[in-house]
């Protein structure tokens, strides 16, 4: 059976001999190294190629985006997870961390017995999405950046894009843009939310050069993305996008309908 290779890097020397220790006891898990600073994390990620990294923000030497950042660019294994684990509660870096490419955070304290189970589901339902979206074309957010920095893009797209950063929703991803298309659409004409996939999306698509399908699917990735942030750690602050409180993720339809709403109340 083949094992999931683990990384730690966490400067806490009881929480990594926990989480170590923890994470030992499931024969699916392999620790190939473990270490209290960001360079020697590095080092090890050159050296073993791990399926998993969990790594801490507040670390010596390399700090937590530095280690991230080069790791991404050594890119020794494209099915490599990077996760944070940390006590650091603030979502403007928590955002950063998932606009740069981390694709799960979680809060500490956490209990160590149910890590393993935790991190497999995740690199698997990572691993799902990037199969999904490996048919969809690319989108890159350069051409939004440079019209931030000039200036030209329409109010409305930078007040639905300041919204879209607040929650956690990583610009880099396509369902960011569509997103975007699509709250301004439902502003514009609330009915169309009563056809979600016969109007909406068609919409959306067109304007992007896509299909309904693939719009779909990106917007329900940003959606999984965003809500990858530790939901018990939240304090209840993305409730309101979902009718079915505190019992996961909103549709892709709720989420677009809160944030239509919110904007057009603040307008």
């Amino acid at each position: 059976m083949k094992k999931f290779k683990v990384l730690i890097a966490d400067a806490q020397n009881e929480v990594r001999r926990q989480l170590v220790k923890a994470l030992k006891d499931d024969q699916s898990i392999e620790i190939v190294g473990e270490t209290d600073n960001g360079k020697e994390a590095y080092e090890l990620y050159t050296d073993h190629n791990p399926d998993i990294v969990l790594f801490e923000l507040l670390l010596p030497v390399y700090d937590g985006y530095t280690l991230l950042e080069k790791m991404q660019q050594s890119a020794k294994n494209s099915k490599t997870m990077y996760i944070i684990i940390t006590s650091i509660n603030k979502d403007i870096l928590i955002s950063e961390a998932l606009n740069r490419g981390v694709n799960y955070v979680i809060m500490k304290p956490f209990d160590c017995n149910i890590m393993a189970e935790k991190i497999k589901k995740v690199y698997l339902r990572m691993n799902e999405i990037l199969k999904e979206n490996k048919s969809m074309p690319d989108y890159n957010t350069d051409d939004l950046s440079i019209c931030a920095k000039s200036g030209t893009i329409p109010r409305m797209d930078t007040i639905i894009s300041n919204k879209l950063n607040e929650i956690g929703v990583p610009a880099r991803l396509k369902g960011y843009r569509y997103m975007i298309t699509a709250v301004k659409e439902v502003i514009s004409n609330e009915d169309a939310l009563e056809g979600v996939t016969k109007v909406l999306y068609p919409d959306v698509a067109k304007k992007h050069n896509s299909t309904p399908q693939r719009v779909e699917k990106a917007i329900r990735h940003a959606i999984e993305v965003a809500w990858s942030v530790e939901d018990a750690y939240n304090n209840g602050s993305k409730d309101k996008y979902s009718v079915r409180y505190k019992k996961g993720r909103p549709t892709n339809s709720e989420f677009i309908a809160q944030i239509s709403r919110e904007i057009r109340q603040s307008a």
